[in-house]
């Protein structure tokens, strides 16, 4: 959808059976949440000027290899949820700023073949949040995780089993309360 610059509301991917890559790099501004769920077909994302949103959800999908997020500064409302995906290898938000909401924050969770993962300095504003990456089989590195995380709700680097416990303690130990 290479026209497409703007969209009042919130925008849905759901339910791709056929296979196809995404790309929406022309889209500027997106009123509501986006929601990429169920896709069977979906090979990659790509989001190449989208800068704010107010949630954005990635899950249950099966078959979504790539999801990037290459502009993306701000989310509101609950958050960014990466969780419940099959298949997808890469995740991608090397611009992303802050999260603010009033719970919730930065979910990535229970994906199975999440290999590679780039996180911003991400400033995450949030009563009962934080940032989460538990139950990742494969995400062995988070060398591209920002250590620049300020978090009142926590940081959760649990439940995967890929990563080696000095790499966790290196991006525990750099976030700001």
């Amino acid at each position: 959808m290479p026209a497409l610059t703007e969209v009042g509301g919130s925008l849905y991917i759901d339910r791709i059976t056929t296979p196809v890559s995404a790309s929406f790099s022309s889209l500027r501004q997106l009123g509501g949440e986006l929601y990429v769920s169920r896709n069977t077909g979906l090979g990659s994302m790509n989001f190449g000027q989208l800068k704010t949103l107010n949630g954005l959800y990635v899950t249950g999908n099966s078959g979504l290899g790539s999801a990037n997020f290459l502009q993306l500064e701000s989310v509101g409302n609950d958050g960014l949820f990466v969780t419940d995906n099959i298949g997808l290898t890469s995740a991608s938000f090397p611009q992303l700023a802050s999260v603010l909401q009033a719970h919730g924050g930065i979910f990535i969770t229970d994906n199975e073949s999440i290999s590679s993962l780039k996180i911003g300095p991400a400033l995450i504003a949030a009563t009962s949040g934080g940032l989460f990456i538990t139950g990742n089989a494969v995400l062995s590195n988070l060398a591209n995780v920002s250590c620049e995380i300020v978090s009142p709700g926590g940081v959760f680097i649990t439940d995967n089993p890929a990563i080696p416990e000095d790499e966790v303690k290196r991006v525990v130990d750099c976030i700001r309360d």
